[in-house]
């Protein structure tokens, strides 16, 4: 039986529209773990900023408190200038206090770099990191294993949230997986089970 071309054309239609399709599903697919990874990221990014704001707003506090200190040791010095022990004593406890001051605004200043510091590679990461690891490929540092879906030999500057997010999994289930209770918990060389 001979065919025109036109006719071999339209009996091949239905299979190449089904695989059109396909590719469609999987690209939604692509983009509802890509909208998830990045509403996960977010939400971490909201509670270290909050966690650092906390800290700089208890340490600009303590800073105002040793001011009003520092002010009231001050006014008592110009009172007492005319007894040379007691300005004597003041100004060993003005000393005191300026330096506490310097000590704390030093730890604010800290505080607001690594706020920043974390905001910036959180930032880089969902707009440079926004790419999902390709499940087939092994990541450096990792194996494949029996019970899970591998694991992960913890590199220095590693986070919880990055490696969840390299392998796709949530960062619940990695700390279950591992019996990490926080975060910061992790040290370079550590190996960590990575769930399925």
């Amino acid at each position: 039986m001979n065919f025109h071309p036109y006719k071999k054309m339209f009996l091949f239609a239905p299979a190449l529209a089904a695989g059109w399709l396909a590719g469609c599903v999987t690209a939604q697919d692509y983009q509802a773990r890509m909208d998830a990874r990045a509403q996960e990221n977010q939400r971490l990014l909201q509670e270290q900023g909050s966690k650092l704001a906390g800290r700089l707003e208890s340490v600009e506090l303590d800073t105002a408190k040793l001011r009003a200190d520092v002010d009231a040791v001050r006014a008592a010095q110009a009172r007492a200038a005319s007894g040379a022990a007691d300005t004597q004593a003041l100004r060993a406890t003005l000393g005191n206090l300026e330096q506490r001051m310097h000590a704390l605004e030093a730890s604010r200043d800290k505080d607001k770099q690594e706020l920043v510091d974390v905001l910036s590679k959180k930032i880089s990461q969902i707009m440079g990191g926004g790419a999902p690891a390709d499940p087939g490929r092994k990541r450096s540092g990792s194996k494949t294993g029996a019970g899970g879906g591998g694991d992960y030999l913890v590199k220095s500057g590693d986070t919880l949230s990055g490696i969840a997010s390299t392998y796709g999994v949530a960062i619940s289930a990695l700390r279950d997986a591992n019996g990490i209770k926080k975060d910061n918990q992790l040290r370079a060389g550590q190996k960590l089970v990575i769930p399925k």
